[in-house]
């Protein structure tokens, strides 16, 4: 974020249902996120399918995963966003 904060896994702690809040950006790994797609990327793309503007694909599902050790994924619960482990069951 442009005013120096980040999503934090709140306390560092790498469990399920653990809090993700906004906090000081500090670079640690409780604040480092990738974006994993649901689906497989198929070999040929069709046009139009990449967005470069936003480096995403365009109406393609995906998870926000933490870099600590779990790679649980963000959810949210009820009005909190939290960290998972994505099971089967998980839509």
């Amino acid at each position: 974020m442009k005013d120096g904060r980040a999503l934090d896994v709140s306390g560092n702690r790498d469990r399920d249902n653990q809090n993700v809040i906004v906090f000081k950006r500090h670079n640690a790994l409780n604040q480092q996120w990738d974006i994993v797609y649901v689906d497989s990327l198929q070999p040929d793309l069709t046009a139009g399918d990449w967005w470069p503007a936003f480096g995403m694909y365009v109406e393609k599902e995906f998870s926000i995963v933490t870099k600590l050790s779990s790679g649980r994924y963000m959810d949210l619960v009820g009005d909190n966003l939290v960290i998972k482990t994505r099971t089967t069951s998980d839509s």
